[in-house]
């Protein structure tokens, strides 16, 4: 007897492109939002281990407003499925929508709508991760799946403030610089114990020196002070340890303690191609010139 097979399962999906989420607040003051949004969620995916490689969020902006369809873009990013979504706030609530489109194809696998309360977002953020992870049949560690099952509360104006200076730092320029420096101090006034305000100035004193001839060693002294702040309160900070490493190695002269740092945040988002720049500069004069090709092709891979 002849047995008829069935259509040939889809590949599995196991590189993605977020795309830059659209605000539909009505109201351009919420840009940082949706960017802040954007980024949020290509720092949460990189973490998750199953997926071999998320596009970095400079690669994707180029696509801001595109006309490109997602298989153009997935053949340009060499990524099997794209995110698209949208960003709507509506005084303390904030609405994200997703969907999950297979590259190649232009299937969309998945779309859905998730409203919460701003204290709320991280949470938020928290659920569209683990529906992609699900749609795309990832294996989740014991870890993974807590660390997305729970999520702390944000003070709001504390929250907002943060990504308001991400938004600014994000535009690299002086003048980016210094409203980002004052928004995630401002974040820090509003809430002590805010872990991302504190990695935002760590890497924002770190990355001074790109635009400011007047950076001071004390700005390097006052980047480690934040940077340990925000790992007494959240470890988890891949950023902090990078700002940590920029600290050591350059500044300090602690090689060891650098490299101890940027394998940490390697540990905990290998999908973040700035510590593995920085790790691959350290390979070049402390390791194996192999090894640090291979390092800083992966960040070319990201980015």
């Amino acid at each position: 007897r002849t047995r008829l097979m069935g259509p040939a399962a889809a590949p599995r999906i196991e590189s993605l492109a977020v795309l830059p989420l659209e605000n539909l607040s009505g109201d351009e003051q919420h840009n940082y939002l949706a960017a802040g949004m954007h980024e949020a969620l290509i720092l949460d995916l990189g973490r998750l281990g199953g997926l071999r490689r998320v596009t970095a969020r400079s690669s994707v902006l180029r696509y801001q407003g595109t006309d490109k369809t997602p298989r153009q873009i997935g053949e340009e990013l060499g990524v099997d499925a794209v995110v698209a979504g949208t960003v709507t706030r509506a005084g303390d609530r904030v609405r994200v929508t997703a969907h999950l489109i297979r590259a190649a194809t232009e299937e969309q696998l998945w779309q859905a709508g998730y409203e919460r309360d701003m204290r709320d977002a991280l949470a938020l953020q928290n659920e569209i991760v683990a529906a992609i992870a699900r749609q795309v049949e990832l294996r989740l560690s014991p870890g993974e799946r807590a660390g997305l099952a729970h999520a702390r509360q944000v003070n709001p104006r504390a929250y907002e403030a943060y990504l308001k200076g991400r938004f600014q730092l994000n535009k690299f320029t002086p003048d980016g610089f210094a409203k980002a420096m004052a928004h995630f101090r401002e974040a820090v006034a509003i809430d002590s114990m805010e872990p991302l305000a504190y990695a935002g100035l760590a890497q924002g004193y770190t990355l001074l020196e790109l635009v400011s001839p007047a950076t001071s060693a004390e700005d390097f002294e006052r980047a480690k002070a934040a940077a340990e702040k925000a790992l007494a309160l959240d470890e988890t900070l891949a950023e902090a340890h990078v700002a940590l490493a920029l600290v050591k190695g350059p500044k300090e002269y602690d090689y060891a303690g650098a490299e101890r740092s940027l394998r940490r945040a390697l540990e905990l988002n290998p999908n973040v191609a700035e510590p593995h720049v920085h790790y691959a500069w350290h390979l070049a004069y402390f390791g194996s010139e192999d090894q640090a090709v291979a390092e800083m092709k992966r960040a070319v891979e990201l980015d």
